[in-house]
């Protein structure tokens, strides 16, 4: 018997395939129609409709093209969410927008974050290509108004609440599960391997790729397999705050994404996600778990769970590495052991230094300012030539840090500390521990993937994140809320 959760998950996964559906048929056109019905919301005072569909909007983007078909959708993805966005804030005085109002008080300190952007502004003055810098920030300030404007929407009910895990549950039992099932259908999976080999001119199928060591590039039904990588680590952190903090027992919805979320990684092949992993069971087992107030029955089930899984895994590690040294082929990206001489140092930074030598060039050309935000010293050339656009100039930065260095010097990295160190101390000081936690998991994958000021890359992220670390941060208080005036009620009789 399926419980009302399970229920309302499945209804939104069939909401999901038929707009993915019906994507496929119109290349792509069919996604307007979810912006036209979140416009529809806001006007007319449907909260959870609205919220709905600026979440699902920027999705498109991330899912294989095998999946969705070739379409118009990174144009849906920044025109569309904005649209949402400024329908929420001209809406007249209905209950949507006199939320927004009366919610004044800023629960995530941004200022900071936006000194770091007229840092940025001032910075890519003299960049490598000022024009593309702004529009980026244009287009990061828009996102984060979003986010700030949506944060604050969910609290008016618990319907918006409970729509916002429905949405995120949905959303990772989509991705994991699709991912697992796309493993069996290689033209999907490891379709990014295969659009690459076509971009060189070798006509090669998914079939082929799945046949010899190109599985270091699965994506399952993601565009990009860092993508998958960067997504899966905290689908699980979000989906294990969700099953022991609010249904505070075993779920089977939730078991299969917590059993599947690791298989990805694996096959992923990215340590950025192991990374990722291991710092958010940390992180929600010390900083969550372990303070939240619960009755004690309830905290002992949940450290009999986190302790069964941690001690499972542990089990496969060391059993998968004496078996046929699993474990080390992977974290060197290597399956001939024998012919693969480097330091383990070597493996794990080898994928990055050239990264690294790139920020580094552009902080030692400008050290107070950096070289701009968010573009790269060929976007001049690359432009000219048309092989990008002001709308699509991709960057590659690897690791956060270095990327602040080379962007907005030692200013905009000072900057950026503090924004950290106020960030972190609100949520302490107001107790939002599940945003806490899930922020910095967050974090963890910019160390290796810097995606954190490019909504085109990280929009889902920060919605997992941010979004969702604070609707169950806030679902969490109102139980506690709960529980108190229960406790004095039954002190009084």
């Amino acid at each position: 018997m399926l419980s009302k959760l399970e229920k309302d998950v499945l209804k939104f996964l069939l909401l999901l395939l038929v707009l993915l559906l019906g994507c496929r048929i119109t290349n792509g056109w069919f996604a307007w129609s979810l912006v036209a019905v979140g416009c529809w919301a806001c006007i007319y005072d449907k909260g959870t409709v609205a919220i709905t569909c600026f979440v699902l909007v920027p999705s498109f983007i991330y899912f294989s093209p095998e999946l969705v078909g070739e379409g118009h959708f990174g144009a849906v993805a920044r025109i569309g969410q904005n649209l949402i966005l400024f329908s929420m804030l001209l809406t007249p005085a209905t209950r949507l927008s006199s939320t927004i109002r009366k919610n004044s008080e800023d629960y995530i300190p941004l200022r900071w974050l936006f000194v770091y952007v007229l840092v940025a502004i001032v910075s890519s003055v003299d960049g490598w290509m000022p024009l593309i810098s702004y529009l980026k920030i244009f287009n990061f300030v828009l996102f984060m108004l979003g986010v700030i404007i949506l944060s604050k929407v969910i609290q008016a009910s618990d319907d918006e609440l409970y729509q916002i895990r429905i949405i995120l549950l949905g959303l990772a039992t989509f991705i994991v599960v699709g991912s697992i099932l796309a493993y069996f259908i290689p033209s999907v999976g490891y379709s990014m391997e295969v659009n690459k080999a076509a971009a060189w001119g070798m006509n090669i199928t998914g079939h082929d790729v799945a046949a010899r060591a190109g599985r270091k590039y699965f994506n399952g039904i993601m565009s990009h397999s860092q993508m998958l990588a960067c997504i899966v680590p905290l689908c699980l952190a979000w989906v294990l705050c969700d099953m022991l903090l609010i249904e505070r027992q075993l779920s089977r919805l939730h078991l299969v994404v917590i059993i599947a979320g690791p298989i990805l990684m694996y096959l992923s092949r990215s340590r950025t996600a192991l990374l990722m992993f291991f710092i958010s069971i940390l992180v929600i087992y010390y900083c969550c778990i372990s303070l939240i107030k619960m009755p004690g029955d309830i905290k002992h089930r949940i450290n009999g769970i986190m302790y069964v899984m941690v001690f499972s895994v542990v089990i496969i590690v060391i059993f998968a590495q004496i078996r046929n040294k699993t474990i080390s082929r992977w974290i060197r990206k290597e399956d001939n052991m024998e012919t693969d001489h480097r330091s383990v140092g070597e493996a794990l930074t080898a994928s990055r230094m050239s990264l690294v030598e790139y920020n580094l060039n552009d902080f030692k050309l400008n050290p107070i300012l950096g070289k701009g935000f968010q573009v790269m010293n060929w976007h001049d050339a690359a432009y000219r030539n048309k092989q990008i656009s002001l709308l699509s100039a991709p960057i590659e930065k690897g690791v956060l840090p270095l990327m602040l260095l080379g962007e907005t010097g030692v200013v905009g990295a000072l900057v950026f500390v503090v924004f950290l160190f106020s960030f972190y101390k609100t949520c302490i000081r107001r107790q939002y521990r599940v945003l806490l936690c899930l922020f910095t998991t967050l974090m963890a994958g910019n160390m290796g993937e810097a995606s954190f000021f490019s909504p085109g890359g990280s929009a889902m992220q920060w919605t997992i994140a941010v979004i969702g670390g604070f609707s169950l941060d806030l679902i969490v208080k109102r139980q506690e809320k709960i529980v108190h005036s229960r406790s004095l009620k039954h002190i009084s009789n």
